[in-house]
């Protein structure tokens, strides 16, 4: 009896070991796709969702949030939902500081920023202002809540003065200071710290005449207070250099760097003052900026020759070039360099660029960044180690080429600080 106990036993052993993993694979696998959800059911026309930005909490999935603005009333909020996207529900309370009327700006982007620190605190990132017109001075701002929008918390990172602003020739005009193009940032550690970044320009006058300059303000008490904002290129080039930058996105590591990625960006040739020529078109049916197609049939992707004389940057028909600042100090103090230059010859090739912390286990930490435009996707990986041996100039980093084992898409390009 004991005996067939035992092999009664080692059968069911058996059937657990071959039988289970024939019926596991049986199973379906793969995300699962749920119907579309209305988040909204107004019918208002007009720009009344704009730029909606989707959020994830950080320790409870379930819980999702859409953050966006209104431009029929220059508002700021959110939508939540706590069972994963099924059902949705507008915030009781919009993140507007007290003593303002408008959030955002009718046009031109990023209008705002939104993003979940990892305690789970909510920040929206806008401009605040007594009306919502294109032009003429706002504030900085940083909201945030820890109860999904049913409460928010401000802080004004600083009230727009009036200042000199400098110029490409070396000289210098004063206007009032209006922040835009918005950029958001945490750590991915330390919950106390937040990051935001602008563009700041003259409010009144035209870019020919105000340099706009690419700045960063930070918190280490969880956005309560901020840094005021500093320039992440001054320290590092000329204004006679870089005329111009544009909106800075952020990438944090775990020790604290920032890195900051913004591209040049020249005067408008229409503008007055000092300026800029457009750029020619390069011949059709190639662009230099270009992806290759996903078409077997189509023709082989033929890039635009680079001309023979090539504009030198800072003069007419130069394009863009990329930089990546860096700060270990919280933002106290910057080192920018150049890690592309594609853009001097082809200005749609750089625009707006994205950031983030990519870990590679082979070399550690990296800095992916993405710059994307009409036209085509241009990536890069930037290797977050000691340099080897540092380029002058280059503020301790030196750019090469990909890692062994890297994959770079046809239409992509790949630098590395190593």
């Amino acid at each position: 009896m004991g005996r067939r106990v035992v092999l009664a036993v080692f059968g069911c052993l058996l059937i657990a070991a071959f039988v289970t993993p024939a019926t596991a694979q049986q199973q379906p696998r793969g995300p699962v796709v749920t119907p579309n959800i209305q988040v909204t059911s107004d019918i208002l026309p007009g720009r009344i969702h704009t730029e909606p930005q989707m959020l994830v909490h950080p320790t409870d999935p379930n819980v999702l949030v859409i953050a966006e603005v209104d431009f029929n009333r220059s508002a700021c909020g959110i939508h939540v939902s706590l069972d994963r996207g099924r059902t949705w529900a507008k915030a009781p309370a919009e993140a507007m500081p007290p003593g303002y009327k408008a959030c955002t700006r009718p046009n031109f982007g990023s209008f705002f920023a939104a993003k979940f620190g990892i305690d789970g605190t909510l920040y929206l990132a806008g401009t605040a202002g007594l009306n919502a017109s294109s032009s003429g001075p706002n504030d900085p701002y940083v909201a945030r809540t820890k109860d999904l929008g049913r409460t928010w918390q401000y802080s004004i990172i600083k009230k727009s003065e009036e200042r000199d602003f400098p110029k490409a020739d070396g000289t210098s005009t004063r206007d009032f200071e209006r922040f835009g193009y918005i950029r958001l940032a945490v750590h991915p550690t330390d919950p106390s710290r937040v990051y935001v970044g602008y563009r700041r320009q003259g409010a009144f006058q035209p870019v020919a005449q105000a340099s706009e300059r690419s700045v960063v303000s930070v918190s280490t008490d969880g956005g309560a207070t901020f840094s005021l904002p500093t320039d992440v290129l001054e320290t590092s080039y000329a204004l006679t250099d870089v005329k111009g930058s544009d909106q800075p996105a952020m990438a944090v590591a775990e020790d604290g760097t920032i890195y900051a990625f913004t591209k040049e960006r020249p005067p408008l040739s229409t503008a007055p003052g000092v300026t800029q020529a457009a750029l020619p078109l390069p011949p059709g049916p190639a662009n230099a900026c270009r992806a290759a197609s996903a078409n077997p049939a189509a023709q082989p992707w033929v890039p635009t020759p680079v001309p023979s004389s090539i504009p030198t940057v800072g003069q007419p028909g130069a394009g863009s070039r990329l930089f990546m600042s860096k700060s270990t100090d919280n933002g106290k103090t910057w080192k920018a360099n150049t890690i592309d230059t594609s853009g001097v010859i082809c200005g749609p090739c750089l625009t707006t660029p994205e950031a983030a912390i990519a870990a590679w286990p082979q070399c550690g930490g990296r800095t992916t960044w993405r710059s994307v435009d009409s036209t085509a996707s241009l990536f890069g990986k930037i290797l977050n180690r000691q340099p080897k041996s540092p380029r002058p100039g280059s503020g301790g980093a030196t750019i090469g080429t990909a890692p062994t084992g890297a994959t770079i898409a046809p239409d992509s390009r790949a630098h590395s600080v190593v």
